[in-house]
């Protein structure tokens, strides 16, 4: 009988790619829970709105906060803290399934079942990490270094697309302009960082630049990369540091 309920007010929905999902967060009974069975999803602090939009250039670009993978859950957030009122645009990268529970349904199965809070708890503390991971990325030196780690956590809970055996396609769909949203830098300067990992032989474009995808030409040499960038950067803080001490301070004498 629990099965049969369960299988009678949950559903697999679609959700193609580039579109948006609904969260339904006017009625609560309506509110929901989902659980992503296969495809991507990003997710931006909030809608953007024509009337952000100054002749054709956006003034205040919504900020791209995280991308979420299979197996992980939207809605949580409303979940945990329903009295918020949260303004996250969730948006398909790539053509996803979704399983959808009520979250009355949820709320009433936990009472007999506990670690379905245990569970989603869970999920919350997986996506503090990924923020922490991400503060620590945007405090790299420049963007190709941002870049270069961003790909490697990307590989880390993604993979490579097993679809394509000849070469390392990192799992995903990934525009340049989300690339910059989530690191916080204009478009042409991460465009800019892209082709020089890609000149150096790191990275590049499967197929063409439409695609939105990449493959990780030599995974061993981004981290590599990195180090030696790090590396770089603490020798000049250093150097800076000297010369800073080095500079004598101005007399306190009297001029006569």
């Amino acid at each position: 009988p629990l099965v049969e309920h369960i299988c009678a007010v949950t559903e697999i929905i679609s959700l193609p790619r580039n579109n948006p999902l609904d969260m339904e967060r006017v009625d609560k009974e309506k509110m929901a829970l989902y659980e992503i069975i296969s495809g991507y999803v990003k997710i931006y602090d909030r809608e953007e709105r024509k009337s952000d939009q100054r002749k054709g250039l956006i003034q205040n670009p919504p900020a791209l906060l995280a991308w979420r993978v299979p197996g992980e859950l939207l809605g949580d957030f409303q979940f945990a803290l329903p009295e918020e009122k949260l303004t996250d645009h969730m948006v398909a990268t790539d053509n996803c399934r979704l399983l959808k529970i009520p979250t009355s349904t949820i709320k009433q199965l936990a009472q007999t079942y506990p670690q379905l809070y245990l569970n989603i708890a869970s999920n919350l503390a997986t996506k503090a990490n990924k923020a922490r991971i991400r503060a620590q990325i945007l405090r790299l030196p420049n963007i190709e270094c941002m870049v270069a780690k961003l790909f490697m956590e990307l590989l880390k809970e993604r993979k490579f697309d097993s679809d394509i055996p000849q070469c390392n396609v990192v799992n995903g769909t990934f525009r340049i302009h989300d690339i910059a949203a989530f690191l916080g830098y204009e478009y042409h300067s991460t465009q800019l960082g892209i082709h020089n990992l890609i000149n150096d032989k790191l990275i590049d474009r499967y197929k063409n630049k439409k695609s939105g995808r990449f493959e990780l030409r030599d995974q061993k040499g981004l981290h590599t990369f990195l180090e030696h960038e790090l590396a770089k950067a603490a020798e000049q803080r250093k150097q800076k540091g000297k010369r800073r001490a080095g500079k004598t301070l101005p007399s306190l004498q009297p001029q006569l």
